[in-house]
């Protein structure tokens, strides 16, 4: 058994995020409006207004696990605007729907049995933008 592709489980939570009311995505990247939020896989350009990042850094089979259920860390980088709260509220509704949650599918397929949040920091850029940063374990298995 093997873990479901990077690109499959971003683009599957891009999506589930998307369907929940969290964002936009449009697979091309390209959004004519910022609200709500864009969705990107990878980097937010810094053209763009409230955005989501979603980054995939870590893979793990250790701890028990074997190659058909691994944890897989995803960031979840949340681009506001110059008020705090923006950010805050687009993070604390992730965390909502995904914290602590078991045995889920994402829209596309991808079989969730566990996704908990481990990290989370808040930062200003050089435009005064707020950006909330979080990290989420997913422990995926595609069966």
């Amino acid at each position: 058994m093997t873990a479901p592709a990077y690109g499959n489980l971003t683009t599957d939570l891009a999506e589930h995020l998307a369907n929940l009311g969290f964002g936009q995505w449009n697979p091309n990247g390209i959004y004519k409006s910022f609200a709500p939020p864009a969705i990107y896989l990878g980097i937010i350009p810094d053209e763009a207004g409230p955005s989501i990042a979603l980054n995939i850094y870590h893979h793990s089979t250790t701890n028990g696990r074997d190659t058909g259920t691994p944890e897989i860390r995803v960031q979840i980088r949340i681009k506001g605007s110059r008020d705090p709260r923006l950010a805050q509220w687009v993070g604390n509704d992730i965390y909502t729907a995904l914290h602590e949650q078991t045995d889920y599918e994402l829209d596309n397929g991808t079989r969730v049995l566990l996704s908990q949040r481990v990290l989370t920091h808040e930062e200003r850029d050089p435009n005064l933008v707020w950006h909330r940063v979080d990290s989420y374990a997913f422990t995926v298995n595609p069966s």
